[in-house]
């Protein structure tokens, strides 16, 4: 079966500040069907995740090494962030310590996909640090990567808006989230607002991940709850939406299903 190997790497700032950057990231070998492909897809996602360290954009970071060469490119991200962390303030006003975790790692793989786990963490002061945690999928057939407009017909966008909703509604394992049984508080939670702070009707649900049993959406500390909340996953089995894929969405869940048990 194809095999991933995991490459880890550390990086400290300097030798006085407890400062660091941890990189772990599961990579093909060449038994993969089309590893090359994947790994380019991975490199371009860790250059995109690096550079949002440094909002700023002042140092216009770009990778320049081999797609294969991982040690090169957990350099690389580790110089766009420590380099956004000294944009932000004055080296010595930074706090003792500070760190950042990027995490990619393999969650399944089909014929024509691959799913990773995308994990950030970071601390840079303040009273707590601040993490992420989504999937994300690539056609690695296609060379496109999984999103609304890959999966969804766009006449069905509404219909998929109403079945997220009737996931968050229903599923008891997000009873604790507020008012989860109320369909209109829920629907003004997802919605984006006005400035009047009334829901407009239109939503912002992220990019979608693929997993073995269904289509998840993840949100963000903060993105719908508090920090200590953590962050939300709604999965919406495949064969409530099968009737609103496109295509290649269609093609894709048929390869997920072979490999289920």
């Amino acid at each position: 079966s194809p095999s991933f190997h995991r490459f880890k790497k550390s990086h400290w700032m300097d030798s006085i500040h407890l400062n660091l950057y941890h990189f772990c990231i599961d990579l093909p070998d060449s038994s993969v069907t089309h590893a090359n492909e994947i790994n380019s897809w991975i490199v371009k996602k860790v250059t995109e995740t690096a550079n949002d360290y440094d909002d700023s954009q002042l140092y216009n970071h770009k990778y320049k090494g081999r797609n294969n060469d991982p040690e090169a490119l957990a350099r690389f991200a580790a110089n766009c962030f420590f380099d956004g962390i000294r944009h932000e303030s004055a080296f010595e006003e930074l706090p003792n310590r500070f760190h950042m975790n990027l995490d990619l790692r393999i969650r399944f793989m089909t014929k024509q996909i691959v799913t990773y786990q995308r994990t950030t963490h970071s601390y840079s002061g303040g009273a707590h640090g601040y993490f992420t945690e989504r999937l994300i999928s690539y056609d690695y057939i296609n060379k496109q990567e999984i999103d609304w407009d890959y999966l969804f017909e766009p006449q069905h966008k509404k219909d998929v808006e109403k079945l997220f909703i009737d996931c968050v509604c229903d599923d008891s394992k997000y009873a604790y989230m507020e008012d989860s049984k109320d369909r209109d508080a829920v629907i003004w939670k997802f919605s984006l607002k006005d400035e009047d702070d009334n829901p407009t009707g239109e939503f912002s649900l992220p990019q979608p991940g693929l997993t073995q049993d269904g289509i998840v959406f993840s949100f963000q500390p903060y993105d719908i709850s508090f920090f200590a909340a953590g962050a939300f996953h709604f999965t919406i089995p495949y064969e409530k939406v099968k009737t609103f894929l496109t295509h290649k969405g269609k093609q894709c869940i048929e390869f997920i299903s072979d490999t289920k048990p």
